[in-house]
C-alpha cells in the first residue's frame, strides 16, 4: 500500500474512497511446525525431533511464513520424500527448492539473475548486498542498515568505500527493478516479497570465500 500511495498522484483523493484491512499476519517457526506434523503424520512419513525443526526453521525462514507459500512448500517436499521411497533426508530439502522455485518463483528468478554481477569478481559486491537484503528484517531498510549487515556477513571484504549507496541506487532503477526507493526517507523496501523468497533458495553464502554464489538449477 504505501509504494501504491507513492505512485499515485491524487493520493489524499484515492485515500478517502479505500479503507486498507489489516494484513493478514504470517505464520511463525512454530506454527510451520505444527503443520508439518500434522500433514507429515498423514502421510506416514517420519523424522526426528531436530529434523522436524531443521525442516520448519528452513520452510519458514524461505517462505517469510505466507501460508499458501508454506503449503506449496511442504507439498514439493513431500513429494521428494515420495520419490525416495518415503524416506526424509536432508538433501531432499535441495530437491524440494527448486521443485518449489521453478513452480511459482521462475519469473522472480530471471529478474534477480539479471541484478546480480555479470562476471565472477573477487569480491562480487553487488551479490553481497542482494544476499543481505534478504537478510535486513523489517520491510523497509536504508544504506546504513545494508552496510551493517555487510560488515557482519563478509567481514573480511570490508573496504572503506563500498559502494552500496550506488549499488542500491541501481538494483531501484531499470526496466526490471528488484526494489523501490523512498525519495524523501531515502529508504528502500523490496517491491515483491517474492524476490525475498527467491532471493533466500537462489544465493548461498561461501564461508570459506566470504562471496555469495547463485544455486544453479537443472529446470
Amino acid at each position: 500500500m504505501l509504494q501504491y500511495f507513492r505512485e499515485t498522484k491524487n493520493s489524499e483523493s484515492v485515500a478517502n474512497r479505500i479503507s486498507e484491512i489489516r494484513k493478514v499476519d504470517g505464520l511463525d517457526s512454530g506454527q510451520v511446525q505444527q503443520i508439518l506434523r500434522k500433514g507429515f503424520a498423514q502421510l506416514e512419513i517420519f523424522m526426528t525431533g531436530p529434523e522436524f525443526v531443521e525442516v520448519s526453521n528452513h520452510i519458514w525462514s524461505i517462505t517469510l511464513g505466507i501460508a499458501q507459500r508454506v503449503h506449496e512448500y511442504c507439498e514439493a517436499l513431500a513429494h521428494a520424500i515420495e520419490d525416495n521411497q518415503w524416506r526424509y533426508s536432508p538433501n531432499l530439502l535441495d530437491i524440494a527448492d527448486e521443485d518449489w522455485l521453478v513452480t511459482g518463483l521462475r519469473q522472480c528468478y530471471s529478474v534477480i539473475e539479471g541484478h546480480l554481477n555479470s562476471r565472477d569478481t573477487t569480491v562480487a559486491r553487488r551479490n553481497q548486498v542482494i544476499y543481505c537484503i534478504a537478510q535486513a528484517s523489517g520491510h523497509q531498510f536504508d544504506l546504513n542498515d545494508i552496510d551493517r549487515i555487510v560488515r557482519a556477513e563478509f567481514p573480511s571484504t570490508v573496504a572503506n568505500n563500498m559502494g552500496i549507496g550506488n549499488i542500491l541506487s541501481e538494483l531501484a532503477s531499470g526496466g526490471s527493478p528488484l526494489i523501490s526507493k523512498n525519495d524523501r526517507s531515502g529508504s528502500y523496501s523490496i517491491r515483491d516479497p517474492r524476490y525475498l523468497m527467491c532471493i533466500k533458495v537462489m544465493l548461498r553464502k561461501d564461508s570459506t570465500s566470504s562471496k555469495v554464489t547463485k544455486r544453479k538449477f537443472t529446470r
